[in-house]
């Protein structure tokens, strides 16, 4: 991993959580960013090994990912999840 996909210290502890799940799916994550503000936003760039996503792909990651984070629940407030695929 490298500070290019997860750059502050929560965003590596959250890939540290999220990656193995993720990468069970079949995907690889480009990018992971907490956002702070009056609600955090959690964004999560993925795509598969050739560089394509689908929008099901997209589904299948944000349902999986809720559920893990509800499990470990490393953010303490309500946050938003946003995932996006990466620029072609």
């Amino acid at each position: 991993m490298t500070d290019l996909i997860a750059k502050a210290a929560m965003d590596q502890r959250l890939f540290k959580i999220l990656n193995p799940m993720i990468e069970g799916l079949g995907y690889e994550i480009v990018r992971l960013r907490l956002m702070t503000g009056n609600t955090p936003i959690l964004q999560i760039m993925a795509q598969k090994p050739d560089g394509t996503m689908e929008v099901d792909g997209c589904a299948e990651i944000s349902t999986a990912v809720s559920a893990l984070m509800d499990v470990e629940d490393p953010i303490i407030e309500a946050y938003t999840l946003e995932g996006f695929k990466p620029w072609n």
